[in-house]
């Protein structure tokens, strides 16, 4: 029988199974649809799957039934798959959706796609701003994180299986970390402006292949939540389906079957499903910031505060954060779909040019696309994506085989907009359900994707390294610093500086840009700020300097009780990174001599006209410390911190800048 021909025969026969399937949702009752015999040793439940697995025509799955020990794994696999998929009736669904996406069928109307209308976040204007910052009250965050470190050769020493993505390190701490310490300096800066203390809501999907879930519960639990309460954290499991061929025959090798996650855009039925929407209600979220773990440098300066601020100002749907697009690069165009019916602002995935007709070219004297790039940094209102899950429970459904025998039903998250039409030829792009707004490449997008081969660190772990030093490039300039800048072709070997600081220290570059000036990083320096209360005049860094704050913000309940420093003409001079190193190439560094000053707690240091080496100086909580140079000695005098100890005020000015003042 001709392959299309098989397809649209078994996509008939199933379709009568789901008609069926859809009056009972029992699947006792279900039963009686079939005639047909089957193994006398079967429980109810196993019947079912044994004849439905016989409906789908995988019948090479049958002889599973036959063993207790491969009967029992089965159905816990299915069990899961069943579930997720109870909205279409279950494996019949699932099979049918890969059958209709094996067709190839077009929707009906001539699509023509259109330069979505972009709000240009360079553009930095008051009231998004505004809106960005007073919408942290009511925002949640939405983590990605089921990904395996393989391509990365991210594996654990002893067994060598591979990690998750989001444990990757990144510079001194996890991806995952690095993203939440992100929401952190967003929390501080709501305090600092408007003197209400925010702990927001954390939604992480994360997925059961290679032990992902358990590896990520565990790193939370040794990093003790990142000092957050545990229950504000809520979990997704992603489920995992069967790997196809072109027939659509699930594979099947050595009494298992191929199972792979089953893509991004799973996470709106499991935010109905598994009460992630009950979760965000319980801490008054109305609005949704959706990020991917293997993007951290896509949270810099103010670039979010605005995206967020122009959908709830707007009163939008759904956003897309879109960057200007690599030629050939593997990553989604926003455009705008029209057709005789409907409007909407959508995400085409690269897999899906050819079957628009797009072409992946630069645009004239540019190398960049037509289309902006989808940077999976995206906004979403709860209340429209509930009303879309009901609609649609699994948007963006694509099969994609990237010249392999087998694929997978995949979904992604950003395609939910594609529910969200606009009736007829909209002329007005701006006032679609959906936006795009606009932020340079070096503010949104650098992913690690895959292992350095022959010295090239694009898209790998330390590329995305290169590329965060490479963005703080301006804030240095703004600060009026002197450095050396980052040099692609000799960072392999060793980076031109090192810099790492927790994002409450702005995390806006125009706010950090008044708290650090006239500094200077001679070539290789490292300056490390672990702290959000800093003033830095005119500090010379010839070597390695480390402030960290124990308590960079204090507590969700107390943001006073924190570490806070002065340094004013001070010079560092010590033997700071050690370069060459075999650790540089995973993104990891040795140091041989580092000043280091330690504040525990409630505490304070202040130094002027100092010179520091090599010292470790810790500040104890409740103390201040005063560093001083005597016949050419550093002294130290500890006292303790009786009156409240000095701050930085910040006053939101009509324009939308933060002006700072010490007090």
């Amino acid at each position: 029988m001709r392959l299309d021909l098989y397809k649209e025969r078994q996509i008939k026969r199933l379709k009568k199974v789901q008609a069926y399937f859809k009056r009972y949702t029992d699947y006792k009752k279900r039963l009686s649809f079939f005639d047909k015999n089957v193994p006398g040793n079967l429980t109810d439940k196993e019947k079912y799957y044994y004849l439905v697995l016989d409906a789908l025509d995988q019948k090479h799955l049958l002889e599973l039934f036959s063993r207790k020990k491969t009967k029992e794994k089965l159905v816990k696999i299915l069990n899961p798959i069943e579930r997720f998929f109870a909205f279409s009736q279950g494996l019949v669904g699932y099979q049918l959706s890969v059958l209709e996406l094996l067709e190839h069928k077009e929707k009906d109307g001539a699509i023509k796609l259109h330069y979505p209308h972009t709000f240009n976040l360079q553009e930095k204007k008051a009231k998004p701003f505004y809106a960005g910052l007073k919408a942290q009250a009511q925002l949640a965050e939405v983590y990605v994180v089921g990904g395996a470190g393989d391509r990365l050769g991210f594996v654990d020493a002893k067994t060598q299986k591979p990690k998750p993505v989001a444990l990757l390190h990144f510079l001194d701490r996890s991806l995952l970390e690095h993203l939440v310490r992100n929401l952190e300096g967003r929390e501080y800066l709501y305090y600092k402006l408007f003197h209400k203390s925010l702990l927001r809501p954390l939604v992480l999907m994360t997925s059961d292949e290679k032990k992902n879930h358990q590896q990520i519960i565990k790193h939370l639990e040794d990093k003790k939540f990142f000092s957050r309460p545990k229950s504000s954290f809520h979990f997704l499991h992603q489920p995992r389906v069967p790997m196809i061929d072109k027939r659509g025959r699930w594979q099947f090798e050595n009494s298992h079957l191929f199972l792979k996650p089953g893509g991004h855009g799973m996470i709106w039925q499991l935010l109905k499903e598994q009460k992630g929407f009950e979760f965000l209600k319980k801490m008054h979220a109305r609005y949704l910031l959706l990020r991917q773990i293997n993007n951290p440098i896509g949270g810099i300066d103010d670039s979010h505060l605005s995206f967020i601020g122009y959908g709830t100002f707007h009163k939008k749907a759904f956003g897309f954060m879109t960057t200007d697009r690599i030629v050939n690069a593997q990553e989604g165009m926003v455009v705008v779909k029209q057709n005789t019916h409907s409007t909407v602002l959508t995400n085409i995935e690269y897999t899906e040019f050819s079957k628009y007709g797009i072409k992946d070219e630069p645009k004239p004297k540019s190398n960049f696309s037509y289309f902006p790039a989808n940077t999976n940094i995206l906004f979403a209102n709860i209340a429209s994506m509930k009303r879309v899950v009901q609609k649609d429970p699994l948007c963006g459904q694509i099969l994609n085989f990237k010249d392999k025998k087998y694929a997978r039903l995949e979904s992604t998250m950003q395609n939910v907009a594609d529910d969200l039409t606009s009736k007829g030829h909209v002329k007005r792009f701006d006032r679609l359900l959906s936006f795009a707004a606009y932020d340079v490449r070096s503010k949104t997008l650098s992913v690690c994707k895959k292992k350095i081969k022959n010295n090239v660190i694009d898209d790998t772990l330390l590329g995305v390294i290169f590329d965060y030093f490479k963005a703080h490039e301006a804030l240095f300039d703004m600060c009026g610093m002197s450095y050396v800048k980052q040099n692609k072709k000799t960072f392999l070997k060793a980076p031109n500086f090192v810099f790492e600081y927790h994002p409450a220290l702005g995390q806006l570059f125009s706010i950090i840009s008044q708290k650090i000036q006239r500094c200077v990083l001679k070539k290789g320096a490292e300056l490390f700020l672990n702290i959000a209360e800093l003033s830095m005049d005119r500090v010379h860094i010839d070597g390695s300097l480390m402030i960290e704050a124990k308590k960079p913000v204090g507590t969700h309940t107390n943001r006073e009780t924190l570490g806070r420093c002065i340094l004013s003409t001070v010079r560092v001079k010590n033997k700071g990174l050690k370069f060459p190193s075999k650790l540089w190439s995973k993104g990891e560094y040795e140091r041989h001599q580092s000043a280091k000053i330690i504040l525990e707690g409630n505490s304070a240091f202040y130094a002027e006209d100092v010179t520091l080496t090599n010292q470790k100086i810790v500040v104890k909580d409740g103390y201040f410390c005063v560093a001083t140079m005597q016949s050419g000695k550093l002294q130290l005098i500890h006292k303790p911190l009786k009156d409240s100890a000095w701050y930085w005020k910040y006053q939101l000015e009509k324009n939308g800048m933060i002006k700072l003042k010490r007090k």
